[in-house]
Formats: C-alpha cells, structure tokens, sequence
C-alpha cells in the first residue's frame, strides 16, 4: 500500500516541475527582421528582399522572432500567418513551432496565381498576438 502514496507524491513532483518551467518562460516576444521574397531567389540560395511579385512567382515571407530571455526555450506555440487582400482576410495558415533558441526562424509561402493580382498585406501571429507584418504587390 506505500506505492500510492509513493506514486501521489512523484506525480506532485513533477506537476510542480512542469509548473515551474511555465512560470520561468519568457512572456514577450517580437520580430527582430522580417524579410518578403521570391521562390525563385531561394532556390538560388538568395533571400533578397522584394515587396513586387508576378503571378507566375512563390511569395515567401520569413520572420525571425526573439524573446526576452535569451537562455530560456520559449516553448510550443501556434504561429499564424494571415494574407490580406485590401483589408479583407484571403488566406490563413496555423502550425505549431517550437521556440528553441533565439532568434527562431518562421517562414510561410504562397503562389502569387493562388492569390491573384492585388495589394496584400500578410502578417504573423504567436498565440494570437502579430509579431510582425508586411506589404507586397503582385502584378
């Protein structure tokens, strides 16, 4: 009959681990650089900065995200990407990253014929909250 009381107590235990490590992370966390760029550019290992794409391109759109703490995983999280066409939301993706070291690098791509001639406007999220967003045009 000692295993129970034996088994109560491991288990406490390692709630209060548990516990304690969410209490320790990080609670702010921003984008450092975010860059917009082409299929194209990566596939020749460039990520060159550009906000002007055709239909027939892959819209690519890293971000690099940093927290306070630096000696600290920030964990899993969902990250969102959200493509806006003039103010009107036109395409979401959410997929959990984990916040091992910072800066982490979060990337979401696009083909610019999925999402048609216009001015759009993506941004990224952590749990909710944007970290960081910006502007493009495909012609």
């Amino acid at each position: 009959m000692r295993v129970l009381p034996q088994f109560i107590a491991l288990l406490f235990l390692a709630v209060l681990v548990q516990l304690t490590g969410c209490a320790g992370r990080p609670l702010h966390i921003s984008s450092t650089t975010s860059i917009l760029t082409s299929g194209q550019n990566l596939t020749k290992g460039l990520k060159v900065q550009t906000n002007k794409f055709g239909l027939q391109d892959d819209i690519v759109f890293f971000v690099y995200v940093k927290w306070d703490e630096p000696t600290q995983k920030f964990g899993a999280h969902n990250v969102t990407f959200s493509w806006y066409k003039d103010d009107m939301l036109v395409s979401t993706t959410t997929k959990p990253i984990i916040f091992n070291t910072t800066p982490t690098e979060i990337w979401s791509k696009r083909a610019a014929s999925a999402l048609g001639a216009g001015h759009y406007k993506v941004a990224i999220a952590v749990e909710g909250n944007v970290v960081g967003s910006t502007e493009l045009d495909i012609k």
